[in-house]
């Protein structure tokens, strides 16, 4: 068999079908000899090989069969039709245009009356797409299992070529099965926002999509699979062909809940701070000053705009420093509270400490 250097005849040979038949099939369909010569291509054919091929020109079937995929589609035809038996082979072919598209190919014996096999006819469909969208999901699948190796984010993949949804197992745990479609995935997500943020998390999105944006953030509430309310920090890709085309949408999903209820309660512990009387400091180990609050900076004649840059020892005059760096702080530490009686100072300009002329309770916590 030598189908590579064999013209390619419209006629029908030894092989017996209806040929008008075959032509009203949207797949293509080739029958062969038993050299493994083409003598038939119905319509579809046709049109994918284009004329060089069907009538013989500068190059044959095998020729259109990208190089690479050769020698396997010919060793493949040539062993089936050696045994008299099926065969399934894929392949890249050029088509007419140029353009190289994977094909998979399947023949079965052409018999005539008496049950001898006179040829094969051959059974193509173009599975580019299918292939290209196999591929976009492993590609997909293996970010998305990468990305969850590497962060506890709950990861999502929104391929809109495809329109398929992958999650890694942390989303589902914590928000329960998404649906498996981009529509039904964005309808989901929308649904479960919390009614105060769903206008503006929607609307960004939007203008991010609309616009062209490469990525968006956005905090917001959401519903979990329980029906609890969520705070989350969502990183949104927004990936585009080279058309500019948006093709898929890649997040990243950060659980922050507890960390804007630790946010809250220290918001509302600084309130209570700065409404009492007392003065009130929060310092490192070390005793350099980080907080004082408006009673305390207003005590010892510091702005409310000033930089603090004041250590503990400079609050107390040196009698008051003795109890307070070497009795009361190390009996905090070790006991994780301790409660006396100091006074407070304020140092000048010109660094000296000057006490206030009062004397007051001094309560310390680690």
């Amino acid at each position: 068999m030598n189908p590579a250097h064999s013209p390619a005849s419209q006629g029908l040979s030894e092989i017996e079908f209806d040929a008008s038949m075959m032509d009203d099939l949207p797949a293509m369909v080739r029958g062969l000899r038993l050299d493994g010569t083409p003598c038939f291509y119905n319509k579809a054919a046709r049109e994918f090989a284009g004329d060089a091929a069907v009538n013989g020109g500068s190059g044959t079937w095998l020729e259109q069969v990208h190089p690479e995929d050769r020698n396997y589609c010919f060793t493949a035809m040539q062993a089936a039709f050696e045994r008299q038996e099926p065969f399934e082979v894929e392949f890249r072919m050029r088509r007419h245009d140029g353009e190289y598209r994977w094909l998979v190919d399947r023949g079965s014996p052409a018999r005539d009356a008496t049950g001898k096999i006179t040829g094969y006819l051959g059974v193509a469909f173009d599975v580019t797409n299918q292939r290209s969208a196999d591929l976009a999901r492993r590609e997909n699948e293996e970010q998305v299992r990468l990305l969850s190796a590497v962060t506890h984010d709950l990861i999502w993949n929104w391929d809109l070529r495809s329109q398929q949804v992958l999650t890694n197992a942390a989303l589902t745990s914590t928000m329960g099965e998404l649906p498996s479609d981009t529509k039904g995935a964005i309808a989901w997500w929308r649904d479960r926002l919390h009614p105060d943020d769903a206008g503006r998390v929607w609307q960004a999105f939007l203008r991010a999509v609309e616009d062209g944006y490469a990525s968006v953030s956005y905090e917001y509430r959401i519903r979990d699979r329980t029906g609890a309310w969520l705070t989350v920090d969502d990183h949104v890709s927004l990936i585009r062909d080279h058309s500019g085309k948006l093709i898929r949408i890649l997040g990243a999903t950060r659980d922050i809940t507890k960390r804007k209820e630790a946010e809250e309660a220290q918001r509302r512990m600084t309130r209570i701070l700065e409404a009492t009387t007392d003065l009130v400091i929060m310092t490192t180990a070390e005793g350099q000053i980080l907080f004082m609050n408006s009673a305390g900076r207003k005590m010892i004649g510091v702005t409310p705009d000033e930089e603090l840059k004041l250590h503990i020892s400079q609050m107390h005059p040196e009698w008051a420093n003795e109890i307070v760096l070497k009795e009361a702080v190390p009996l905090a530490i070790r006991d994780g509270y301790w409660k006396g009686e100091t006074a407070p100072a304020v140092q000048t300009a010109d660094g000296v400490k000057e006490p206030l002329n009062r004397r007051s309770t001094i309560d310390i916590s680690f």
